[in-house]
């Protein structure tokens, strides 16, 4: 909308909600003199407020994606997913014999933390957001401080073949995994991380 159609709709909603007589004329008067300045007539610069906008692609994509996630067939979907997990969280929850068990640290876990511990910001803790040494969850891999590569290697023995790290991997995986479907909102330390 260009400048000139902008002030011609200040200028109508004016026009078109007072009942002041006076008002209303003085409010034509102007539609008049703006139409006529950008070369068209009151009734087309009306029509063309009329007209309803095109939509920007990126706007246009969000209303069929919130249409799409929104119809009764995906809502039932998300209920039943969400049915599904609060089940297989009650299970989980029942094997480790409480919440608070889901989530205690593994003696790996203990010994990262322990390790990690002098690597904490400033006044940070584990209970908020936090950086190990400068490393935070947005830093890649190959970004991570050797003070704290140094830290997880020491904090317990690395496997020795692959075969043994790739049993560690499936361990913390499926930990990971149970902590997610008990938590949404679950998010791994970054010693987790780090190792």
């Amino acid at each position: 909308m260009t400048a000139a159609l902008k002030t011609f709709a200040k200028v109508r909603t004016l026009h078109d909600s007072t009942t002041n007589p006076g008002e209303k004329a003085s409010a034509a008067a102007r539609m008049t003199a703006l139409a006529s300045k950008a070369g068209t007539t009151v009734a087309e610069a009306v029509s063309k407020l009329d007209t309803p906008q095109p939509k920007i692609p990126a706007q246009a994509m969000a209303e069929s994606f919130n249409a799409f996630f929104n119809t009764p067939e995906m809502r039932a979907e998300r209920a039943e997913r969400e049915t599904r997990r609060r089940i297989e969280a009650a299970t989980i929850v029942q094997r480790y014999g409480s919440e608070d068990a889901v989530f205690a640290d593994t003696p790996i876990e203990a010994a990262l933390r322990a390790a990690c511990e002098p690597l904490l910001g400033l006044g940070e803790t584990w209970e908020t957001g936090y950086s190990l040494a400068g490393w935070g969850s947005l830093g890649s891999r190959h970004q991570m401080p050797a003070s704290l590569r140094d830290a997880v290697s020491r904090a317990w023995p690395m496997p020795e073949t692959v075969a043994t790290a790739w049993i560690e991997y499936e361990a913390t995986d499926r930990l990971t995994h149970e902590r997610y479907v008990v938590d949404d909102y679950y998010e791994p330390h970054l010693f987790s991380e780090a190792r």
